[in-house]
């Protein structure tokens, strides 16, 4: 690909749209016990980042 790119062979803008198919056909192909799992890890990560700054704003 790499070197399409560099022929002009290949439109960067087409590849991008590529890897962009590639990961929704992932997200959609995805079962439900991997979405609920990627949702509650996001959640912890929320939670954790509100937790901190709330530390923050208290001063310790």
């Amino acid at each position: 690909m790499r070197k399409a790119l560099e022929a002009g062979d290949l439109d960067e803008r087409r590849m991008e749209n590529y890897f962009k198919l590639q990961r929704e056909q992932a997200r959609n192909s995805a079962s439900l016990a991997e979405k609920r799992s990627k949702a509650k890890e996001f959640g912890k990560f929320v939670k954790a980042v509100q937790s901190e700054n709330r530390h923050r704003k208290k001063g310790y």
